[in-house]
């Protein structure tokens, strides 16, 4: 198994961050509804 440990860190994060989002609700839509907007954007844009 060769896991680089920047990626783990990164998905330790990604963990923490969508478990802080579950707990807050309110905050976690936010995020969703911030992030869709960056996917929309992003894509608009290339």
């Amino acid at each position: 198994m060769c896991i680089h440990p920047d990626n783990m860190s990164e998905r330790l994060k990604m963990l923490l961050s969508l478990k802080v989002a579950i707990r807050t609700s309110v905050l976690g839509r936010i995020l969703m509804v911030v992030f869709t907007f960056c996917i929309h954007f992003y894509r608009s844009c290339v």
